[in-house]
């Protein structure tokens, strides 16, 4: 028997095929993903605002997370399925601090990059 992986998240695919079923059309041949995730996403921003404009507030932490040492030049993931995991309460990261592997220099918060890779000197 194959192994199923769980997660502690609903999927928003859960959603969609309840949408579906709703509607009647589980093969999502009028309803597809395409056509349901605006929909889904307007009621997801709606839910944000109505539990901010009611005083929801949710609580941030902070939490260490170490993960095993690569050799510099794999990505390490981490997930609700990984080892080490993501806390179950983990809404979104607000700040997320790397250190070079194998250094006792400081932890800096990392950037995310979406234009290409900079283009440093040498040795910096």
């Amino acid at each position: 028997m194959p192994v199923v992986s769980t997660s502690a998240y609903d999927q928003a695919e859960d959603a969609l095929n309840l949408t579906r079923s709703i509607m009647n059309d589980a093969a999502g041949a009028v309803f597809s993903d395409a056509v349901l995730m605006p929909f889904l996403n307007s009621a997801y921003r709606e839910l944000q605002r109505q539990l901010a404009e009611s005083g929801v507030s949710v609580l941030t932490g902070q939490d260490d997370i170490d993960l095993p040492l690569t050799n510099g030049l794999t990505n390490t993931e981490i997930s609700d399925v990984t080892t080490p995991q993501l806390p179950t309460d983990l809404l979104a990261p607000q700040q997320v601090w790397e250190q070079a592997t194998g250094s006792s220099d400081m932890f800096i918060p990392m950037e995310k990059i979406t234009s290409g890779l900079p283009n440093f000197q040498p040795g910096r």
